[in-house]
């Protein structure tokens, strides 16, 4: 029997979740507090059981502008020696490992959720139509232009900040501890780089995937730069705090269920992420 699926947040979690459900038949909305469907970040990794997942939602590397890696490597920063390397051909799990733009994974997952399929039920976006609370037990979302809506399950895909995670905790969850540690990002495109002779010689030694490149020298220093294929520049390095997360003891409360940042944001300790979409 299909249901009524409400989904508040329409980023990359949010639009697999709606294109999913659609696939099993469902009447799924989704509410979007913003006016503009866009993804902040760098490049990401999805891993092979992620692509299986992506591909059977019709999901086309190709428009994401993505190609297949074939390894996972880890080398010396100093020397460029190769430290380990991880096999994820293809032949091995059956789907490659691909990195791509976040914004781009969005925009195709966007594509795949506005798009017509017949014979199933068209998946309502709304964008500009905040949630300002929700009714675990009766399945009824507030929104903020004073409207309600009723459904038969209300997944929280709205993030790190999600408005629904304190009430299916009934109560504010704990703040994240703060590690002291950031993440620096920043792209360099390949036109600006590509005649640079250091650059070719380290191409060379460079296996095809994502490359930590981790100072060994010192271990609680815990320093990596990650090495990803790049489709565009980014306009400045963006800082990006690390902090860590404890478990939720639940994740669902009445008709509502939370995933994603909301329910599980990846607490780390070393200043090197790699975002996987399983």
């Amino acid at each position: 029997m299909p249901l009524k699926i409400a989904i508040v947040g329409a980023g990359i979690g949010g639009l697999s979740a709606a294109a999913a459900l659609r696939l099993a038949g469902h009447h799924v909305e989704v509410f979007e507090k913003s006016q503009f469907l866009s993804e902040l970040g760098a490049a990401l990794v999805v891993a092979p059981n992620g692509i299986r997942v992506l591909t059977a939602l019709g999901f086309s590397c190709e428009n994401a502008r993505s190609k297949p890696q074939s390894c996972f490597e880890l080398r010396d920063g100093r020397t460029f020696d190769s430290v380990a390397s991880f096999d994820l051909t293809e032949q091995r799990f059956d789907a490659p490992l691909h990195t791509m733009q976040r914004a781009d994974l969005h925009g195709e997952l966007h594509r795949i959720a506005t798009m017509e399929l017949p014979g199933l039920p068209d998946i309502m976006l709304h964008l500009g139509r905040k949630v300002l609370t929700v009714e675990p037990a009766a399945g009824i979302l507030h929104l903020e232009d004073g409207s309600s809506v009723e459904a038969d399950l209300i997944i929280g895909a709205d993030g790190l900040h999600s408005i629904l995670k304190p009430l299916v905790l009934e109560g504010h969850p704990q703040p994240p501890f703060k590690t002291g540690l950031s993440a620096f990002r920043f792209q360099i495109p390949t036109e600006s780089v590509r005649d640079d002779q250091d650059y070719v010689s380290l191409v060379a030694k460079k296996g095809h995937g994502p490359s930590i490149l981790a100072d060994t020298s010192d271990e609680n220093t815990a320093v990596h730069m990650v090495w990803y294929d790049c489709q565009k520049k980014a306009p400045k390095i963006t800082k990006w705090p690390l902090n860590i997360h404890k478990p939720i003891t639940h994740w669902t409360r009445g008709k509502v269920l939370l995933i994603g940042d909301a329910a599980h944001p990846v607490g780390l300790k070393t200043p090197f992420s790699v975002d996987v979409v399983a």
